[in-house]
């Protein structure tokens, strides 16, 4: 038998803090996720606003989670750590490089904006279903105004490069 085992790292405890801030942001966006897939799937359609307004919710709180000072500072701390970004191509540096791009990402939205985009998504889904099955576009068409609208303003937040377009 062998005593020579691998010895494991251990991770400090900020990042760990980290991983968990966006562990439970994550749970938040997977709850929503299954909302939405029973939403296509099993749901009632008496169930269509509600779970509008459920999706609606469920987005501004992971939006907030996403973009909260405390998720910011634990991230700006764990940038800082030379331990943790020394090789660029180790998992916690790989992670803080993705949890750095969605946070420059998502503090560009406003939160209103992020709960819209899941009521109008959930709104235009059903209308889409339904004007599928009637085969007329024209039951469809007022929600996709709001959805594309609604898209513009986001772009709009993002911002595009010198010279290129929305």
């Amino acid at each position: 038998m062998t005593t020579a085992t691998a010895e494991k790292t251990i991770a400090p405890v900020h990042y760990e803090h980290l991983l968990s801030l966006a562990r439970n942001a994550g749970l938040i966006g997977g709850s929503a996720s299954m909302l939405g897939w029973d939403q296509e799937v099993l749901m009632p359609e008496g169930g269509i606003a509600y779970r509008g307004e459920q999706l609606a919710l469920l987005a501004k709180l992971h939006h907030e989670m996403c973009t909260s000072d405390a998720f910011a500072d634990a991230l700006a701390e764990c940038e800082s750590d030379s331990d943790l970004t020394a090789d660029p191509l180790s998992p916690s540096a790989v992670n803080l490089r993705e949890f750095r791009w969605e946070l420059d990402r998502k503090t560009k939205l406003p939160g209103e904006l992020v709960e819209e985009e899941a009521k109008l998504s959930s709104e235009g889904m059903h209308a889409w279903k339904h004007a599928r099955a009637n085969d007329d576009f024209s039951e469809f068409a007022p929600a996709l105004r709001k959805i594309v609208d609604m898209l513009r303003r986001k772009a709009e937040c993002y911002g595009w490069a010198e010279g290129g377009e929305p």
